[in-house]
C-alpha cells in the first residue's frame, strides 16, 4: 500500500500542568504531533503489519527530519519522500472565543510549493504495490499537488494498482463541488 500527501506539524492546547502564572495571558501549553491524513493511514496500516509506504515532499532540516523519523519509526517506507528547501505545513488548534478551530498554514509549505506533475516517478513508486491511497485534500492544495495526484492515479491504472480515495473534504480548501469534479474525472 502506498499513500501520497502532505504531512503537518500539529499543535493543540494541552491540559495545563504548569501554574497559570508561568504563562503570559492568552497563552496555553501545547501538545505537538506529526500528522496528515495520508501519513496517518500509512502509519496505522504499518502498525497492523501491512507493508506501507508514504510519498511526499518534506523540507530539509529538523522539522522535515522529525516527520520522516516518525513515519520510519512506525514502520512506514519513506523511500519515496523527497527533500527540498522550504517550510513544513502546520495545523494549530486555536480558540478565539467561539471554541477550538483548526488554523492551517500550508500554502507556503515545501509540499505545496514544490510538488508538480513530474515530481515523482509513479511507475517506480507503485511497483509491487497493490493499493494507492489518496485523499481529497491533496488536489485542493494547488495546481502542482493536483497534477501529481492525477499522475499517481494514471500510473496506478497503467500498473493495475487499486486506488482508494478518502474524500476527507476540507471546506477551507474549496467547496465540495470543486473537489467532486476533480475526483469524478
Amino acid at each position: 500500500m502506498l499513500t501520497f500527501g502532505e504531512s503537518l506539524l500539529t499543535s493543540k492546547p494541552a491540559p495545563s500542568t504548569a501554574p497559570d502564572a508561568l504563562l503570559a495571558d492568552g497563552c496555553t501549553a501545547q501538545l505537538q504531533a506529526v500528522g496528515g491524513a495520508e501519513m496517518n493511514t500509512a502509519v496505522a496500516l504499518a502498525r497492523t503489519g501491512c507493508s506501507a509506504g508514504w510519498v511526499s515532499v518534506l523540507p530539509h532540516g529538523p522539522l522535515g527530519d522529525l516527520v520522516a523519523r516518525v513515519a520510519r519509526d512506525a514502520g512506514v517506507d519513506v523511500g519515496g519522500v523527497q527533500r527540498t528547501a522550504g517550510d513544513l505545513g502546520t495545523l494549530h488548534v486555536v480558540d478565539t472565543g467561539d471554541g477550538p478551530r483548526p488554523h492551517y498554514q500550508r500554502r507556503q509549505s515545501a509540499f505545496c510549493r514544490e510538488v508538480h506533475g513530474a515530481t515523482f516517478d509513479w511507475d517506480a513508486l507503485l511497483s509491487g504495490r497493490e493499493w494507492l491511497v489518496l485523499t481529497g485534500i491533496t488536489p485542493l492544495l494547488g495546481d502542482g499537488p493536483a497534477d501529481a495526484w492525477r499522475g499517481a492515479i494514471r500510473a496506478a491504472a497503467r500498473r493495475g494498482v487499486r486506488v482508494a480515495v478518502d474524500l476527507n473534504h476540507r471546506p477551507a480548501l474549496g467547496d465540495f463541488d470543486s473537489l467532486w469534479k476533480i475526483v469524478e474525472a
